[in-house]
C-alpha cells in the first residue's frame, strides 16, 4: 500500500481517487513534462524527461495493479459517521460538537419551452416592425 500511495503522490493525487482521476491526472502531467515543451534548454529537458519517466512508471504501475484486481484505497472519512446526512462541524469555543444540515445550493428554475419560444417570436417580431419603421421613415419623402 506504501507503493500504491507513493505512485499516487507521483501523479499529485491522494487517497479516494477514482481511475479516471488518474488518467487525467497522467495526462495532464504528460503535457507539462514532455522534453519537446524545452526544445532550446537542455537542462530542463533533461529533468523534463525524468519527471515524465517518473509520472509514466507511476501510472503503468496503478494500471497493472488495478488489472490485477487491487482496487485504490478510499480516502479516510472526515469525523462524520458513515451514511449519517448532517455534517458534524467542531466548535472550538465549547470544545464540542456541532450537528449541522448539509447546504443546499440553490438552483435557478429552468425556463418552460413554450415561454422561451414565445418571447423569441415576440422579440424577432418586434425586431422586424422597427426594421420596418426605420424603412419607411427613411424612405418617406418630408
Amino acid at each position: 500500500m506504501k507503493e500504491l500511495d507513493t505512485w499516487l503522490e507521483t501523479l499529485g493525487l491522494e487517497r479516494g481517487a477514482t481511475f479516471g482521476d488518474v488518467r487525467a491526472a497522467y495526462r495532464d502531467l504528460a503535457k507539462v513534462w514532455h522534453p519537446d515543451r524545452f526544445p532550446n534548454d537542455e537542462r530542463l529537458k533533461a529533468r523534463a524527461g525524468e519527471e515524465l519517466q517518473a509520472v509514466n512508471d507511476a501510472f503503468t504501475s496503478i494500471e497493472r495493479f488495478l488489472e490485477g484486481g487491487g482496487e485504490l484505497p478510499k480516502a479516510p472519512s472526515a469525523g462524520r459517521p458513515p451514511g449519517s446526512p448532517m455534517i458534524r462541524k467542531r466548535n472550538p469555543m465549547r470544545d464540542t460538537w456541532t450537528i449541522r444540515p448539509p447546504l443546499r445550493m440553490e438552483t435557478a428554475p429552468v425556463p418552460d419551452r413554450r415561454r422561451v419560444r414565445r418571447m423569441v417570436n415576440l422579440v424577432g417580431s418586434l425586431l422586424l416592425l422597427g426594421g420596418v419603421i426605420v424603412l419607411l421613415i427613411w424612405r418617406w419623402p418630408l
